[in-house]
């Protein structure tokens, strides 16, 4: 009778201590953390554009508001902050512009401040460096954030195209990094969300940039 009562006792503190363990790995699972989740996504696609025109679209009609509301954002302001202008290489400048036949490099800076749209992450507004070069065989573009916002550590996008026979080759990329606090259990649920955040960005930007060149060629 005595050991059948020791065996119930030991029974009953293994299941004792193995409900404190759970509880207590709940409870930290549950408890608050910093969570640092980081996230990047390319797309390709071609543009039924020839290059030439399409560089000449995006010299004479901005397609910054249209790309960046696309990619969940919204454009409070734009800045050019610098502007450079080589035509070493154009004989012919004026007439060649008006030919959409370019042969200048051009090289510019724009300060921007955008308005987070996304769910997922919350951040006030945010401020961005755009870089832009743009020659007869290439253009490329950079933007990237100058510092935190809210959630929002750093977001970075580029841009390059170039031409492929007689159309566009375009490749976008978008990189973003957040930091909040959040209970364990859900850091694996937030990083898949921030995966696919970055990846549907990178997606409508690149969507917004075919539409926009499609709409605008030979007008």
């Amino acid at each position: 009778m005595i050991e059948r009562r020791s065996g119930q006792t030991f029974l009953w503190l293994g299941l004792g201590l193995a409900a404190v363990v759970i509880a207590g790995l709940a409870a930290w699972q549950l408890t608050p953390s910093a969570f640092k989740g980081a996230a990047s996504s390319e797309e390709a696609g071609e543009i039924p554009v020839p290059f030439e025109e399409f560089r000449t679209i995006m010299v004479r009609n901005s397609p910054t508001r249209t790309i960046i509301e696309h990619g969940g954002m919204q454009l409070v302001t734009e800045e050019v902050l610098d502007l450079q202008l080589d035509l070493s290489r154009d004989s012919r400048p004026l007439i060649n512009a008006l030919l959409r036949r370019s042969q200048s490099d051009i090289t510019s800076r724009k300060r921007m401040v955008v308005a987070v749209n996304d769910e997922e992450i919350h951040a006030k507004d945010l401020e961005l460096i755009q870089d832009a070069l743009i020659t007869p065989e290439v253009m490329e573009v950079a933007t990237e954030s100058t510092g935190p916002s809210g959630e929002l550590t750093s977001y970075r996008t580029t841009l390059r195209a170039e031409p492929k026979g007689t159309s566009t080759m375009v490749h976008v990329t978008t990189a973003i990094e957040i930091e909040k606090q959040l209970s364990r259990l859900f850091h694996g649920t937030a990083r898949s969300r921030l995966e696919a955040s970055t990846k549907k960005a990178a997606q409508e930007q690149l969507v917004a940039l075919q539409k926009f060149s499609v709409d605008n060629a030979k007008k």
